[in-house]
């Protein structure tokens, strides 16, 4: 069983510059397993993988 890796970060404005960026990345994390949660007040993304 792989470790779980999860990033949390606050604002999504501080993983990338622009949508593509954001899109892109969040892709990658996917294939490589890795868990994306935004913290922002009021965000609903939560992004896992699997």
């Amino acid at each position: 069983m792989k470790p779980l890796v999860v990033i949390k970060i606050w604002k999504l404005d501080r993983l990338g510059r622009t949508t593509k960026q954001l899109i892109e990345l969040s892709h990658d994390l996917k294939e490589r397993g890795v868990s994306l949660q935004i913290n922002h007040p009021g965000s609903r993304y939560k992004h896992t993988s699997g």
